[in-house]
Formats: C-alpha cells, structure tokens, sequence
C-alpha cells in the first residue's frame, strides 16, 4: 500500500516538477508526432533566400586530374565548406542555403574522394533543412551509387528512413533502418537503427514491435535516450497502447524532464491523465484534468483530457450518463482543431444513438456527412448512420408508427439494399400492409424471401394475404402452397379456404374448411365466418340440406344481433329452401331478411323472388302487393321488371295466351 502511494505521488510531483503536461494522439485522435529534425539539426528549420547551387545530378570533374595548385585550391574550398556547415550546423535551419552554396562551389571544381561524399551528405541534410526530402534524396541517392563503400552510405540510408516516415511510408523506412543493421558496424548508427525502426512501428501501430526495437536500440547503448528523447516518447505511446500503463507514464514524464520546453507539453499531460484513468486512479487523473484546465485552456491537450474523462464516465453507472452527455455536448460548442472536432461530433452521435434518441443522432451525422470527410472518418460516419436508421426504423414499427416506417424507408433505399437486413423488408412490408399498400407490400416480403433463399415461410404466407386482398386469388394460392412451415400449417389452410371459396371453387373451399373446421368440433362464435363459408359453399354444390345444417349453427353462435351476418346465413337458409322446393319456408326466410335490409337493390330483388314464391303458392294477390311495393323503387330496372311481371299476370287474367 505504501509502495503504491510512494508510485503515485512520485508520478505528480514528476508532473509538477516538469511543469507541462502532454499526450499522445491514440487511435482517432492522437495527432502524429513530427518527425524529428537529423543529428545535428535541431530545431525548426526555415528556408533561406535562394540561392544558386550544383544540382546533385550534374557531373562534377574529377579534382586529381588537375594540376597540384588547383588540386589544392578544390580542397581549400571543400575544407572552407566543412568549416561553416561545422560552425553552423545546430543552426541549419537558418544557414542551409548558405551551406548549400559554398558546397556547390567546391563541387563545380572537381570531386574528390576524400570530400565529396561528405559534401554531398551535408547538401542534403541541408535540403532537408529546407524541407525539401525530393532534393535531399537525389544526394543521398548519388553517394549509395557512386561511393557505395563510404562511411556517408549509412547515415543517408538512415535519413531515408526519416524521409519515408515523414511520407507515412513505414514500411520503407524499417527496410531502410534494417539495411543499415546488416552493413554496419558501428555501435552508434546500430542504435540509431533500431530506434528509428521503432518509431517507424509506433508510427504504424505496430506497438509490440516498437518496444522491442526499442528495447533493442537501449540494451546497446542504455542512455541513447540522451541523444534522442524523442525514443521516451515514441516508447510511452506504445506502452499505451499495449495496457502497460504504468511504464508507459514514466516514459512520458521521463521525456518531459529531458524536454520541458516540447510544444507538445498539453497534449503529454492529456495522454497521462488518459492512462491513469485506464488504471482507475481517477482521483490524480482528475488533478491533472483541473491543471490543464487552469494552464492551458481551450489547448488540444484540453480538448482531449475532456474527451477521455466523458469517455470514462460513459463506460460506468447508467446515473452517471448524463454527465458524459453534458460534457460531449460542452466540447461540440467549442473551437475545436478540425480531426478533433469530426471525432467529439461522432462520439456525440453515437451517444445518442446508444441512448435512444436515433433522430438527434441522425441530426450530427446527417450534419457532418455534408462536410469534406477523409474516406475512412466517412466511411465510420455512414456505416454508423446505418445502424442508427436501422433501429430508428425497428423503434418505430415496435410502436406500430407504420407511416415513419415507410417514409424512414422509402428515404433511406439504397442504405436497405445494400444492407439488406431480412427482419427490416419484413418489418417494411408489414408497414405497407397495414397502410393497405398492397403492391408494395408483397415487393418488401419478395425482398424479404430473396435475402432468406429456401426459407421465409412467414413472408410467403403474407405475400399470399397481400395477393388476396388485391385480388390475384391465383398468385395468393401459389404462395400459399409453397408454405412448408408445421406452424403456419392453420394459417395457410384458412387463406386457401378464403382464396378458394372467392374463386367460386367450392369443392377445395369444403376440402380446406374440413381442415380448418373439422368435424367433431363445436363452432365458437370466432368461427362464424367458416360456418358462414361451409353453408354456402354446400349450398354451391348442391347440398342443401347439409347447408341448413350450418345455417343453423350460425345463427345460433349470434348471441347479440348482427345484422349483416343475419342477413347472409337467411339469404343461404331461403335460397336452399328454394332449391329444395320448400316454397313456404322460403318466403319466410325472405320475409325475414328483409328486416335487415337497409335498402338498395338487394330490397327490390328479394321483393322480387318472393313475389314468384306466392305465385308458387297460389297467392296471387300476395304476389301482385309485393310487385306493387317494387313500383315504387327509384331503381327503373327493378321499376319496369315489377311492371313487365304485373302486365303479365293482368293478360293471364283475362284468358290471353302470349305464348
């Protein structure tokens, strides 16, 4: 315990003593470190005026071809060169062009083995100086093909490997760094090899690998972090990476106590506090958030100690999800640096995703989506826009808001085919049908089945109701045959008994309603439309009397009075009377049924049949009243029908034979 604390405060009073906190940039945040100036050009390096010098490229005369003076004089110059740059190499950056032209002075005269591969290191050093890497190359390149056994060799191969870094091209600058581990002797461009290896590996994210270069680089020269502090650093941010906290501080405040002036001094202290936030000490991590506040505020580092601590509190106790909110929303108000800002709009927007509010998080992301994007920070932005309208439309097909779904949909189609979700066409489909959109419904569940191959009998069997419902009774009967599913087996029996009976082929309709309605079974008042199908669908083939049956049991299951279902079972109930020449009993029935009539044409025509019905009976007069009563119809054809029939009767009357 003591231990620990005496670890803590060593850390803080570390902090303090170095009076400037910094962090690295991890993952989407982290900016990448520059690179580090080469030996003996510290500092920022500006261009001076121009200046006219040889380009690298040129042929230079061969100095000891020349006469004994003049070969004296070429080296004169060369050493006059190695003078100034000596004089003025911690400087470089001011003096570069100056350096450039005294050496291209010697090199217009003559080369000279002793001078030249040197003089052409130090031309490109001072390129580099200019931030000119094109230039710089083509000397180093010229010592690697003329003067490949010159000590230079190295040293240029190690400056490529800082040129390919600065390029972000990793992978040639460790194949540069590793050419020179084989051809060198040298303990000191060995260490400078691995380090710069190791950077290439942080640099890339290939952290195991950059601690060990490190590692590497340190057990041949312990205190090469002298030389380059830079490797502290470098070696912190992997340690970050790879949870090794603790180590990883002490790198970071190592480099600080040999770096107190680093410009990067905010960012250090964000990336300390970050790590010890990763070690639950948020008490120290707490203070070093207030230092950067109070030092530094509306710094990078900042910005991103904020970030984190929003981060942490987000991945505790719901109770405390607010306060992460509250701070999202704080750094989404502020100047932020572009990278910065793109990624607290993104964390803010899965936040509210996370949370429930799929609009407000659309709102951000539909906001940054009209903005000038990276591919990748793009590609994360849609891919999460994806998931948020995605379960945008789930929330409101669970709350039946059908209309949202179809619209949310219908906005977002090309999202929905590529991603191509079965249970989203499903849900989609459903949506449809519930707005009785038919055609666009049975497309969704053709979506649906398409995504599924073999399976999908669910949708199958909706394809089929959508198709009954629209009419295409002999589509809706293909879907439902296709059904395979045990428990949609009732499902599909009652929709072929429904698309038979509609097609008017009563047989199949009676074989599907055996299935639906087997015999034994006493109808409950929830399957008056099977009894009412059965009776009918016997009346349709002839038997009549089995139809009575079913009229029977209809009419008992209506408890309370329902006049439309009275009214069918009593037209089926007069009909068969009819059929079975029960005249009697058919006028009774008809009679009936006209009691539930509201009128309409159905009135005049059941005036009309039991008009014929007391004709059958003998009661003329019974007949003639209800002729009568159809006279008086707003309908002509009812109107000259019942007038034609009357006329009829009258000649009959009087003995005149028409026919």
């Amino acid at each position: 315990m003591k231990s620990e604390c005496r670890r803590k405060s060593r850390i803080f009073m570390t902090v303090c003593l170095v009076g400037c906190f910094l962090a690295l940039s991890p993952a989407l945040l982290w900016s990448l470190p520059r690179t580090p100036p080469p030996p003996g050009v510290p500092g920022e390096m500006r261009e001076p005026a121009s200046r006219p010098f040889l380009d690298a490229g040129k042929a230079h005369p061969a100095a000891t071809e020349a006469p004994r003076e003049e070969q004296d004089r070429i080296k004169a110059l060369y050493e006059r060169a190695d003078t100034f740059f000596l004089e003025h190499q911690t400087e470089l950056d001011q003096y570069a062009g100056e350096v450039l032209k005294q050496y291209s002075e010697a090199l217009q005269q003559g080369v000279t083995p002793g001078h030249t591969p040197m003089a052409l290191y130090r031309c490109g050093l001072s390129c580099l100086a200019m931030k000119k890497p094109d230039k710089a190359a083509t000397y180093f390149k010229r010592i690697l093909s003329e003067y490949p056994e010159d000590p230079a060799v190295n040293a240029c191969r190690l400056r490529f490997a800082e040129i390919f870094q600065d390029a972000r091209s990793y992978a040639e600058a460790v194949d540069a760094s590793r050419s020179v581990l084989r051809t060198s002797s040298l303990e000191e461009e060995k260490t400078e090899a691995h380090y710069s290896i190791g950077k290439s590996f942080t640099l890339a994210g290939r952290h195991q690998l950059a601690v060990e270069s490190f590692q590497q680089c340190l057990r041949i020269d312990p205190l090469f972090y002298l030389k380059k502090p830079e490797l502290l650093k470098f070696m912190g941010e992997s340690l970050s990476f790879l949870k090794e906290y603790e180590k990883s501080c002490e790198n970071l405040l190592h480099y600080l106590n040999l770096r107190p002036d680093t410009p990067e001094r905010d960012l250090l202290l964000a990336k300390i506090a970050e790590t010890l936030l990763s070690q639950e000490d948020e008490r120290l991590a707490n203070r070093l958030h207030r230092y950067l506040q109070a030092n530094f505020p509306d710094s990078e580092g900042d910005f991103i100690s904020t970030l984190r601590k929003a981060e942490h509190i987000e991945g505790r106790s719901p109770e405390e999800q607010d306060r992460a909110a509250s701070l999202y929303h704080e750094l989404s108000r502020k100047q932020l640096p572009s990278p910065l800002h793109v990624l607290v709009k993104f964390k803010l927007a899965r936040w509210q995703a996370k949370h429930g509010n799929h609009r407000e998080s659309l709102a951000i992301i539909d906001e940054m989506l009209q903005t000038t994007l990276e591919a990748p920070t793009y590609e994360q932005f849609a891919s999460l826009r994806a998931s948020v309208v995605e379960e945008l439309l789930k929330q409101s097909f669970n709350e039946k808001k059908y209309e949202a779904v179809v619209r949310l949909y219908q906005e977002n189609i090309p999202l929905f085919k590529n991603l191509r979700p079965t249970e989203i066409f499903g849900m989609v489909g459903e949506s449809y049908e519930e707005m009785q959109l038919y055609p666009q419904a049975v497309a969704s569940y053709e979506a649906a089945l398409d995504s599924l191959g073999e399976g999908g009998g669910k949708y199958l069997l909706r394809m089929a109701r959508c198709s009954y419902r629209m009419g295409d009774l002999e589509k809706a009967a293909q879907c439902c045959r296709k059904v395979r599913v045990h428990d949609l087996e009732s499902q599909k029996n009652e929709l072929l008994a429904r698309i038979y009976f509609a097609q008017g082929n009563y047989p199949e309709a009676l074989r599907q309603l055996g299935l639906v309605l087997p015999g034994g079974r006493e109808p409950a008042f929830s399957d008056f439309e099977w009894v009412n199908m059965y009776a009918e669908s016997c009346m349709n083939t002839g038997r009549h009397a089995e139809a009575l049956q079913w009229v029977q049991k209809g009419l008992a299951l209506l408890q309370e009075e329902s006049p439309e279902k009275r009214l069918q079972l009593l037209l089926v109930k007069g009909r068969c009377h009819q059929k079975l020449s029960q005249s009697v009993e058919a006028i009774k029935c008809f009679e009936e049924a006209l009691g539930w009539v509201r009128g309409g044409d159905l009135k005049e025509q059941l005036n009309y049949e039991i008009s014929n019905l007391y004709l059958q009976t003998g009661e003329k007069e019974k007949a003639v009243q209800k002729l009568s009563q159809i006279l008086g119809s707003p309908n002509p054809f009812w109107q000259a029908a019942a007038q034609q029939q009357i006329d009829y009767l009258q000649l009959k009357e009087k003995g005149l034979q028409l026919f």
